[in-house]
C-alpha cells in the first residue's frame, strides 16, 4: 500500500489543488501526524479539541481500554478540511477503514446560539464529504446532529458531569442555578447553555474537565460509537470484547454483577463466554456494552 498512489491526480481533480500538489500538501501535515495516520490500524478523523480530548477518556472509563487497544489511530485535523488527509485511505492507496467525525450544526428553533448560516455549511460539508467518498469503501463520514458539546449534553446521564462542572467553575449561586435549570430544560435553553459555558471556559479547557469527571456511568453519541465501530471493524476481535464485558462489572456491586463476577472466572470456552454475553445483552440492551457488542455483531459476521 503506498499512500501516494493516483493522490495528486485525485487532487487535481477532486479538490481543485493548483498551487500546490496534494502529496506535498500531505507530506509536510504527515511530519507532525505520521505514526497515528499511517500506522494506526483504523482512523478517526475530529474537527476539534472536544473529541480529540474527551472521546479517549469516554473509551477507557467505559470499556475499560484505550483507543490504541483498539487499533484506533484518533487525529485532530483542526479545521473541516477533512477531505485532504481522508483522500489518503481508499482501494489505490491506504487499505485502512478510516471514519470521519464532523459537525451538522443542525439549526434548534429559539436557540440564540444556533445560526443558520452554520447549518448551511453542515449541509454543505455533508454534501462534499458524500460526493467525494461516496464510493471508497474504505472512509466513511459520521454526523454529529448539532455539535459535540451540545450532543453529549443531550443524553441524561452526561449531564451530572457538565453540572458538576458549572457548579465548580461559577461563583454566583444565580449563574449557576440558571446554567442546571436549562440543561434539564428544553432542546434550546440546553443549546444555549451549553455553547455559553464551553466557550466560556474554552472548548477545550471545558473536554478537560469534563475527561477528569466521567466515569463508566457516562455514554457515547451514538454518531461516536457508530464511527469507532467502523475504525475498528478489522482490528476488533472477540478477546477485546470479552475484556469490555468483564471490565463492566469489575466496579459494579449489585447483587447481579456480584454473582457474574463469581462466574465470569470458570467461563473458559468461547462457548460459555459467548453464551453469558448473550444472556446480558438481551437483558440490559441499553447498556454501553451491549450496544458496541451489537454494532459489531452487525457489521462483522464472524465476531
Amino acid at each position: 500500500m503506498r499512500p501516494t498512489t493516483g493522490l495528486d491526480k485525485f487532487g487535481e481533480e477532486n479538490l481543485e489543488l493548483k498551487d500546490l500538489s496534494l502529496s506535498e500538501c500531505l507530506e509536510r501535515y504527515l511530519d507532525a501526524k505520521r505514526s497515528v495516520l499511517l500506522f494506526s490500524k483504523g482512523v478517526i478523523l475530529v474537527e476539534g479539541d472536544g473529541e480529540e480530548i474527551l472521546l479517549p477518556a469516554l473509551v477507557k472509563n467505559i470499556f475499560g481500554i484505550s483507543l490504541d487497544e483498539l487499533g484506533i489511530g484518533l487525529i485532530n485535523v483542526g479545521s473541516v478540511g477533512f477531505e485532504n488527509i481522508a483522500s489518503i485511505f481508499s482501494q489505490e492507496r491506504l487499505r485502512r477503514h478510516c471514519a470521519i467525525v464532523t459537525d451538522m450544526d443542525a439549526e434548534v428553533e429559539g436557540a440564540d446560539k444556533s445560526k443558520v448560516e452554520a447549518a448551511k455549511r453542515g449541509k454543505s460539508r455533508k454534501e462534499k464529504l458524500e460526493k467525494l467518498f461516496g464510493r471508497n469503501i474504505w472512509v466513511h463520514p459520521f454526523y454529529a446532529p448539532h455539535t459535540f458539546e451540545v450532543d453529549f449534553a443531550n443524553i441524561d446521564n452526561n449531564r451530572e458531569y457538565i453540572k458538576e462542572i458549572i457548579e465548580k467553575h461559577y461563583k454566583q449561586e444565580s449563574t449557576i442555578k440558571r446554567h442546571v435549570a436549562d440543561l434539564d430544560s428544553s432542546d434550546a435553553a440546553r443549546y444555549d447553555s451549553v455553547l455559553i459555558v464551553a466557550n466560556g471556559i474554552g472548548k477545550g479547557w471545558y473536554a478537560t474537565l469534563l475527561a477528569s469527571k466521567v466515569d463508566d456511568k457516562a455514554i457515547i453519541p451514538d454518531y461516536l460509537l457508530d464511527a469507532m465501530v467502523y475504525a475498528s471493524q478489522d482490528i476488533i476481535n472477540f478477546d477485546v470484547l470479552w475484556k469490555i464485558f468483564v471490565y463492566r462489572f469489575a466496579s459494579r456491586d449489585d447483587g447481579e454483577a456480584i454473582e457474574l463476577q463469581k462466574q465470569l472466572s470458570v467461563l473458559t470456552s468461547r462457548e460459555q463466554r459467548l453464551e453469558a454475553i448473550s444472556k446480558f445483552v438481551e437483558k440490559h440492551p441499553k447498556d454501553m456494552f451491549s450496544i458496541f457488542y451489537l454494532k459489531h455483531e452487525e457489521l462483522i459476521n464472524d465476531i
